[in-house]
């Protein structure tokens, strides 16, 4: 059932934040039973072919995109790499890797494939920008590649400093310490200055935009603008958009223009345009999820995938332009998600904030806003649902009231206010009662209700609880049994979807009563007569989903239907479980047995969204399709739900792939 409602075609401007609220990632993962030689990622590299060299407590590793090389001490292999944990890595981008160990500094030719080492003793950073820098306790030395010895660059004032990381642009050099914050020197004038004051730093960044992103242990992320203003950003318990952790590790921008941030507590991303964090954590019931909280390290290769080392899950990698599906899954804690995998109805409340009904946990209720949910499942005692079954569902918005209609429970209304249920049940030999107890569907009519089952229609009285049995009079009217939906249109017409027996309008006003039904030597009959589902847009048109012919249109000027299906605009199935107009381009949105798909009327034809072009969901549920004020679909199906915004579907795919150039 879908009540008619005028939609004004409009830009989202919430869309930015709708999207923040529950997206989440799908990552896929390296880890030692892929090959690398040890879960602890210390540091990652992208070379100058693309492929990807992994610095871990135990061996450097090689991932050209289908294998793993590992790289360790050879006693006797001269050769070889002198010290198996890599600490950070750098790179010339022509040929050579320098590799920070804990006992010094090594070199690798990747023409070769031999090591050198460079430096052997304590050193506590490298940075290559032009030539190889490396920091000493509170000195900076340069490599030199002719004589083969590092020379003296800058020193610090203050003997007990270390130098941890170095950046250098626009001839400055940012120096980064363990204890005492961040230096910057101009060149050019050898003059020191101290933006940063405490703090041990851990990475220096610098955006596309020429802005920095300083990370420390305990001191937040420092953002230094391009004017140099400096802005803190530190976690903050009471705020779900601040950023995660204190602790910050690493920066990484996507081609987006997102950063993303490593934390001790998860991954997080930073949308400039909203100033909004939101953090992405490892979760044992999500196989498809981080493999461990606490990120190391992140790079981005040549396609804008995002590499990510972690301190106990080796590597994960992902492309945040894939990233466009939030999804919402199972979970056995009630905030943090469905009380039972398999939804269905799903309506959208005055606030923005939905009602999830679910094959099995009952009524779920989630707050956009906040990400939580809120399950209303049967209880001892009178004041709860009363099916965990839920197939149908409306929404009063003028007295904040949800009506419930389940299977083999009857009618149940929730005054949301009081947080109190009220059931209404079917009574054998009790015509003012429910005809059955499997409601299929709910439309709201004047100050009553509508109220399909699978034994026909009433019309039910809010203030008594009483049923009206519609339809009983008429040989016609008998037909009307099992029914899938009902809708209003615009000239107050009911429309009723009824199983097996096509669709039949009815005036309350004159009492007409009339049925369409499918006529094999009429091609501009219904074409089935089994319809799942009725919509009327804004434009007035009449859109009837079948089981098995496709979507038809109603044209009242001839009181006849026009089809479209697979073989002639198409259609990805002919099976379609329900329709509802977008409210952003127009387009008819449908979900079919098949995934999802989109209807442009002008052209006649469909684009269809699958698996084999990157649609997550292909098992959707019936009825399970909700499209918010706000233009963000969501979809309901098996394994829970997912959202995403149309405008965002269209991308052109891109493979997880390492490509490599002929040199290589």
């Amino acid at each position: 059932m879908r009540t008619f409602i005028i939609r004004l075609l409009l830009v989202s401007v919430s869309m930015i934040a709708a999207t923040l609220q529950a997206q989440n990632i799908t990552f896929n993962h390296l880890t030692t039973d892929d090959g690398l030689s040890q879960f602890s990622v210390n540091s990652l590299y992208i070379d100058e072919n693309g492929v990807l060299w992994i610095g871990t407590r135990e061996g450097l590793n090689r991932y050209d995109g289908e294998d793993i090389q590992t790289y360790k001490l050879q006693k006797n292999d001269p050769y070889s790499l002198f010290c198996n944990t890599v600490l950070r890595m750098a790179g010339n981008r022509n040929g050579k890797i320098y590799l920070l160990c804990t006992e010094g500094v090594a070199e690798f030719n990747l023409a070769t494939q031999r090591f050198t080492t460079l430096l052997q003793g304590n050193v506590h950073s490298i940075y290559y920008k032009e030539a190889l820098f490396i920091g000493k306790q509170n000195e900076i030395y340069r490599y030199n590649e002719q004589t083969g010895n590092f020379d003296l660059y800058y020193q610090l004032p203050g003997k007990s400093l270390e130098i941890c990381c170095m950046h250098l642009d626009k001839g400055q050099m940012w120096i980064g310490t363990t204890t005492n914050g961040a230096y910057r020197l101009q060149l050019d004038k050898n003059e020191l200055t101290h933006p940063i004051l405490k703090g041990n730093i851990t990475s220096i960044y610098q955006d596309s935009e020429g802005e920095l992103w300083i990370g420390s242990w305990e001191e937040g992320l420092h953002h230094v603008k391009t004017d140099g203003t400096i802005e803190i950003f530190e976690y903050d318990a009471k705020n779900p958009y601040s950023i995660s952790s204190n602790f910050v590790r690493a920066c990484c921008e996507d081609n987006l223009g997102n950063i993303w941030i490593g934390t001790f507590n998860g991954l997080n991303r930073y949308d400039k345009s909203t100033g909004l964090f939101q953090n992405h954590t490892a979760s044992d019931a999500q196989s498809d999820g981080l493999t461990h909280s606490s990120i190391w390290c992140i790079v981005k290769d040549n396609q804008g995938t995002l590499w990510l080392g972690t301190y106990f899950g080796g590597v994960n990698y992902f492309n945040p332009e894939y990233e466009i599906y939030s999804r919402y899954m199972y979970s056995p804690i009630e905030k943090k998600g469905l009380s039972n995998p398999v939804v269905g109805r799903t309506i959208e409340d005055k606030d923005g904030n939905l009602w999830i009904g679910t094959e099995g946990g009952g009524l779920n209720y989630y707050n956009r806003r906040t990400r939580e949910f809120k399950w209303f499942r049967p209880e001892i005692g009178p004041n709860s649902i009363s099916h965990n079954n839920i197939k149908a569902l409306y929404y009063d918005a003028s007295k904040d009231i949800i009506w419930i209609g389940t299977h083999l429970g009857g009618l149940n209304r929730l005054d949301i206010r009081s947080g109190r249920f009220t059931h209404y049940r079917m009574e054998a030999g009790n015509p003012e009662t429910l005809p059955s107890d499997i409601i299929r569907d709910i439309a709201p009519y004047q100050d009553h209700l509508v109220i399909a089952t699978q034994n026909g229609i009433c019309l039910f009285d809010p203030a008594n609880g009483k049923c009206q049995q519609l339809f009983q009079d008429s040989k016609e009217g008998k037909k009307i049994k099992m029914v899938a939906d009902v809708t209003f249109d615009s000239n107050g017409t009911l429309w009723i979807a009824a199983t097996g027996e096509g669709v039949f309008s009815y005036r309350f006003d004159t009492g007409k009563l009339t049925n369409y039904r499918h006529d094999t030597a009429d091609p501009h009959s219904i074409s089935n007569n089994n319809v799942n589902n009725i919509t009327q847009d804004s434009k007035g048109n009449l859109w009837f989903a079948t089981s098995g012919s496709g979507l038809d249109l109603y044209r009242p000027a001839s009181n006849d239907f026009e089809n479209f299906d697979q073989a002639k605009n198409g259609l990805s199935s002919d099976c379609i479980y329900e329709t509802e107009e977008s409210p952003t381009s127009g387009k008819l949105l449908l979900i079919t047995n098949e995934g999802f798909s989109i209807f442009d009327y002008r052209q006649k034809a469909f684009l269809n969204y699958s698996a084999e072009n990157g649609f997550p969901m292909t098992a959707v549920n019936e009825n399970a399709l909700c499209v918010t004020r706000d233009g963000e679909i969501f979809l309901g199906g098996t394994q829970g739900m997912i959202s995403f915004h149309e405008m965002e579907l269209n991308f052109t795919p891109k493979p997880y792939k390492i490509i490599l150039s002929a040199s290589s």
